[in-house]
């Protein structure tokens, strides 16, 4: 993981909101439904707050001086893990700087979880790849402002066979609080 230390440094996020689900168009496959029972991810340092299908376990995975790592998961008594998001953060000047340091975010995020580089522009602001295999795993990028501040965010989803729907939820959801 990159260096925990953080020079110059990251402000702060505040967190915005939980903008609660209704009937929406998703980026991908299902959504919550309106008075879905949602467990709200905050407190991990990013500037949107997210629904998460279960009470989740959250973790701060390491800092760079650009960038904030973040990991959520649902895990089985024994401990593996059924449906996890690894998130990376960068802020950017504005939004079309955002867009321009895109590829080279791509590269780095991708590179430090592992994860299929974003491929398909989904509108001028979002990237997604979907990957099939043992693991069901969607990844994103997408560029966007949170009060004042533009933001560059790099989300994986993976989920075990037969999460696959929640995976789409937990993205669906990222990208709806970011816009």
């Amino acid at each position: 993981m990159p260096s925990p230390a953080l020079k110059p440094g990251i402000v702060k996020p505040k967190p915005g909101a939980y903008i609660p689900p209704v009937p929406a168009v998703s980026l991908i496959g299902a959504t919550y439904e309106r008075g879905a029972d949602v467990q709200e991810v905050t407190g991990i340092g990013l500037p949107f707050v997210f629904g998460w299908p279960r009470p989740p376990k959250t973790a701060a995975v390491g800092l760079s001086s650009t960038t904030v790592y973040r990991r959520v998961v649902t895990e089985r008594n024994n401990g593996s893990v059924v449906l996890g998001a690894q998130i990376a953060l960068r802020p950017c000047a504005t939004l079309a700087a955002c867009l321009a340091e895109r590829a080279t975010f791509d590269q780095e995020w991708t590179a430090t979880f592992k994860a299929p580089a974003p491929a398909t522009a989904k509108d001028g602001r979002t990237w997604l790849t979907v990957q099939q295999g043992t693991q069901y795993r969607l990844s994103m990028t997408r560029a966007f402002t949170a009060d004042g501040q533009s933001w560059l965010v790099g989300v994986v989803v993976a989920a075990v066979r037969g999460e696959e729907l929640a995976a789409q939820r937990v993205l669906n959801d990222i990208w709806r609080q970011t816009q």
